[in-house]
């Protein structure tokens, strides 16, 4: 079913809470594309009988410089702070840390040009997380070691550039991470590039 309640929710946090980090958009609120908007609502608008999000894991694929980062940024702070999710634990991975330290650059940036945000969070650069004391809940980058990622209850994970792993050991083992969690999210997005 569709809950236009939650749907607008979520759009309401991206457009009112979040802004623009970089170039001639930096500061100004963040706008959804027609692309972003229908994808943010049927994400978080779509629910099983139960009344919890029907979509777990969302694969999208767009073409470079059509706003992944800032729309993977996006999705992991509504996680972190407006899902309602006590102690969420919401991981960024990637190729390497580099990587995924774009898109927590993205999220640390949106938290520091809202002052309500800027107030509420905590950023920890050294260690790529923000925390959310409120409901003892972070977000953090990752290195790309599967060695030391068991373990991890995950309420969301952002895998950004997929296509670039050499193997299937990361998303095997962070995304096992999930069950313990009512409604987690696993959202991939991808430019699917030759590298």
């Amino acid at each position: 079913m569709f809950s236009e309640k939650h749907a607008q929710r979520a759009v309401k946090f991206f457009e009112r809470v979040l802004v623009h980090t970089k170039g001639q958009w930096a500061g100004k609120p963040f706008i959804l594309l027609a692309w972003q908007r229908d994808l943010i609502r049927r994400m978080f608008g779509t629910l099983r009988e139960d009344g919890l999000r029907q979509y777990r894991t969302v694969y999208v694929e767009v073409p470079m410089k059509q706003g992944k980062s800032e729309s993977a940024a996006g999705v992991a702070l509504y996680l972190l702070l407006a899902d309602g999710e006590q102690g969420a634990e919401v991981y960024g991975a990637a190729g390497d840390r580099d990587q995924a330290a774009i898109v927590y650059n993205v999220a640390a940036d949106m938290c520091r040009m809202n002052p309500l945000l800027s107030k509420r969070v905590k950023i920890i650069d050294s260690t790529k997380r923000i925390l959310f004391p409120k409901t003892r809940s972070y977000y953090r980058a990752l290195s790309s070691e599967t060695m030391t990622k068991h373990g991890y209850n995950v309420h969301g994970l952002i895998f950004d550039e997929m296509h670039v792993q050499k193997s299937r050991d990361l998303w095997d083992t962070l995304s096992k991470g999930v069950a313990a969690r009512r409604q987690p999210l696993i959202f991939i997005i991808t430019t699917a590039g030759i590298y």
